[in-house]
């Protein structure tokens, strides 16, 4: 658990609401995600490089100033345009889990 928490704050920069050695809540701009460990190693493993996540943010041009720091200790898809409409980058958390982080294209510029 603190692993995750560790690289949603400080790669993606939630901050934790609720915290306990099983559970967790962390909140960025007014979303939340709660996390929970996996019922065993197994589920855990099975779930690696097989489970995604989209978080939709405001602001994502700052957020991927910051985030593209981390090049050296993560997988990250550079940000680009998506023809859905949608402006993204895609990062792979410590547990194989990939994430999406977009935001409306449409949206760039008006942010902030």
């Amino acid at each position: 658990m603190e692993q995750t928490i560790a690289f949603y704050r400080t790669v993606l920069g939630f901050t934790p609401t609720l915290q306990s050695p099983n559970y967790c809540v962390i909140e960025r701009d007014g979303q939340t995600l709660h996390f929970q460990n996996a019922a065993s190693e197994a589920v855990m493993d099975a779930m690696r490089k097989h489970g995604e996540c989209y978080i939709e943010v405001s602001n994502i041009e700052a957020l991927w100033e910051h985030v593209k720091t981390f090049k050296e200790n993560y997988t990250i898809r550079d940000l680009f345009a998506r023809d859905y409409g949608m402006t993204e980058f895609h990062i792979i958390d410590p547990h194989g889990i990939l994430v999406f982080v977009g935001q409306p294209t449409s949206e760039l510029g008006n942010s902030g």
